[in-house]
């Protein structure tokens, strides 16, 4: 599955700025999310907010994944790109399930916590809207990156 474009979410801008999440150090993982999940990049800011994670018919959560190999790099004189391997293996053990979104969360522990930031999400299939459908599912990220952070020169 190749990713849509990549939103991020207003308040992570603001703690990437400051500090809180750090792109380069943090621990970051995705969350597969179905679609009774409506994204609110003006709101949602902690993955406490989210309450629509992905399960089966039999109730299996799906797994959350780590990136793996994490990049923060320049890209010419006008962005910053920030990129990972592509995800291998969001798995419910069998079952199939929607995957609507797919949600990255800067962890700030070994297990997930309701205070854990959100980074940002994609939509799987802007077209439809249940998303794609499987007993796993691969993300493959866009060939410039996960997302860039441009800058205006004046």
């Amino acid at each position: 599955m190749a990713s849509g474009p990549f939103i991020v979410f207003t308040t992570a801008m603001k703690h990437i700025l400051q500090g809180s999440i750090n792109l380069n150090s943090d621990t970051i993982y995705a969350y597969p999310l179905h679609d009774g999940y409506t994204p609110s990049t003006a709101s949602h800011s902690a993955l406490g907010q989210i309450t629509n994670f992905q399960s089966t018919a039999s109730s299996t959560i799906v797994n959350e994944l780590a990136l793996a190999n994490i990049t923060v790099t320049g890209s010419g004189a006008v962005a910053v790109k920030f990129d990972a391997d592509d995800l291998a293996g969001f798995s419910s053990g069998g079952d199939t399930f929607e995957c609507k979104y797919v949600a990255l969360v800067s962890r700030s522990g070994s297990s997930a916590q309701a205070t854990d930031l959100l980074i940002g999400y994609f939509d799987t299939s802007t077209g439809d809207t249940t998303g794609v459908e499987g007993t796993q599912v691969n993300v493959t990220w866009a060939t410039g990156g996960i997302f860039k952070i441009n800058t205006n020169q004046n």
